[in-house]
């Protein structure tokens, strides 16, 4: 249905259907790939992992900017939220020291 979207050029919604429940064969994986680069595509925040001889789609990670410097991005483990080597100038020794719990 979004790949009829992506042809017509007409914006879909998945409303309350969840794209990462099941699997996709090779030649739904190709139409997933041509849809990228679409504006409207409700696949914006969701990648495609090979798994043995099918795929499936997953969220993607959300990266957050480290808080000190906000260039860099932040060690998902750290709770201070800061990349490694701003932790490591704040005074840790490694952000596994304090990392969440």
């Amino acid at each position: 249905m979004a790949f009829k979207g992506f042809e017509l050029d007409f914006p879909i919604n998945f409303g309350t259907l969840d794209p990462t429940v099941g699997t996709i064969a090779e030649s739904q994986k190709v139409k997933f790939d041509k849809m990228k680069g679409w504006n409207d595509s409700p696949f914006f925040e969701y990648q495609c992992k090979k798994v043995r001889s099918h795929y499936v789609i997953v969220k993607k990670h959300s990266k957050v900017n480290c808080v000190k410097c906000l260039s860099a991005i932040s060690n998902k483990k750290c709770k201070s939220k800061m990349c490694k080597q701003c932790c490591a100038e704040h005074g840790a020794p490694t952000c596994a020291a304090h990392k969440k719990k």
